[in-house]
């Protein structure tokens, strides 16, 4: 009895083991036309697999190495010549005026199933695609867990500060615990969130997510961002090659802008910075411009075009993490951060700020 038991308890075991981690993905859209669906994984140049869809019907396979949810994408190079780049259905939103959004990428639930029609996209006289290439809206989607957890999470979810944002996150990992997106969209924006912010959402996981490299990922950032920082002494290299401390504590808050020479939105804003600046209207407040780019060269070229009459600083690779976490910083440029003369976040901003926003943000 003993030894059948452990060979039954041996097939289950193996069986388990071998469990292989795959995606079937079908579709019955009877106004597609006929031609090479070519599937990918989040862009176009990883590509996946391809299949022939004949009357609108295909059937493919895809079988991965490792245990994690993959975003898959398709395009379909028809035989008329024209390239048919899916857009899938969500039932959430783009940004907080609410414009709804379609997202180009699923995720690899066990089975996918197009269905209905596809509904070309016009965006008119204002295109920017090739007459060939043509957008177009699945109107059906049917998926799993995982897909359907992206398609109700806000596009903006992560990136957007509001009062609601921790709230809405913790809602969503509820509702969707072992959701492969949300944990990759939190991975992307860590540097947004405090270490107790990050810790508090992974409480709120299924035990099956925390062996994917992701979670062990934020894991490592709520440690390192724990540890002890001195913030008193954050220094970089200036516009005269030599390192300094960045805040002057003569000054009572400090507007930190993270820049680079090639963002356009990053050069758009100088003049706005520039008259500010001359008009006197910092009171309290210096401004600091730390530059990102790579290239120390670049750097100095825009430097001596730009003839900003403020602090410069460039931050290296050495110091990213570090300011990353203290000034959290996600990585999109032009980045405003408001802090005091302790490094305390009064506000931030991502993105081009005109002269109005810029004044409110130095209130604060």
């Amino acid at each position: 009895m003993k030894t059948k038991f452990l060979i039954y308890s041996a097939i289950i075991f193996t069986f388990i083991s071998c469990e292989k981690n795959s995606t079937k993905i079908s579709g019955d859209i009877p106004n597609l036309p006929d031609g090479k669906l070519v599937l990918f994984e989040e862009v176009w140049s990883n590509k996946l697999d391809s299949v022939e869809v004949k009357d609108g019907k295909f059937d493919i396979e895809l079988i991965f190495d490792d245990k994690i949810p993959h975003y898959i994408g398709m395009d379909l190079f028809a035989k008329n010549g024209d390239k048919i780049c899916f857009q899938f259905p969500t039932d959430s939103y783009f940004n907080k005026q609410k414009d709804k959004w379609s997202s180009s990428l699923f995720l690899s639930d066990k089975k996918i199933y197009l269905k209905d029609s596809i509904e070309y996209i016009d965006f008119g006289k204002n295109s920017f695609f090739p007459d060939n290439i043509k957008p177009v809206n699945v109107i059906i989607l049917e998926a799993g867990e995982q897909t359907y957890a992206l398609q109700k999470t806000n596009y903006d979810l992560f990136s957007r500060k509001s009062n609601t944002q921790n709230s809405e996150i913790q809602n969503l990992i509820k509702r969707y615990p072992k959701s492969f997106h949300l944990l990759a969209e939190m991975v992307k924006n860590k540097y947004t969130f405090s270490s107790v912010d990050v810790g508090d959402f992974l409480k709120l996981f299924d035990k099956s997510v925390q062996a994917y490299p992701h979670f062990k990922e934020l894991q490592k950032y709520v440690v390192d961002s724990k540890k002890n920082i001195n913030t008193k002494l954050l220094k970089l290299k200036n516009s005269d090659n030599q390192v300094n401390e960045i805040l002057d504590k003569r000054y009572n808050k400090h507007l930190i802008i993270l820049w680079a020479s090639w963002c356009m939105p990053c050069r758009q804003e100088i003049p706005i910075l520039k008259k500010i600046v001359s008009e006197n209207k910092l009171s309290d407040t210096e401004i600091i411009s730390i530059s990102i780019d790579e290239k120390e060269s670049d750097w100095q070229k825009a430097l001596a075009a730009e003839k900003m009459n403020w602090k410069q600083f460039i931050l290296s690779e050495k110091e990213s993490e570090k300011f990353k976490i203290i000034l959290k910083y996600g990585g999109a440029i032009p980045y405003s951060v408001l802090v005091n003369s302790d490094l305390k976040i009064l506000s931030s901003s991502t993105g081009l700020y005109d002269e109005s926003e810029m004044l409110k943000m130095l209130k604060k």
